[in-house]
């Protein structure tokens, strides 16, 4: 999977939170978990 297929795959909702999480430096690890399922580690408060 890249990342235009997970973009396709998920709520553009879900997309924006994650990319202002990414944007304020919460993201502290993004790692796979297997080819289709990813987890970040996320560090702050909620938008």
């Amino acid at each position: 999977m890249n990342l235009k297929n997970f973009e396709n795959k998920i709520l553009a909702i879900i997309l924006q939170r994650g990319r202002e999480y990414f944007r304020h430096g919460h993201v502290v690890d993004l790692f796979a978990i297997t080819d289709t399922n990813w987890q970040a580690e996320v560090n702050g408060r909620s938008f």
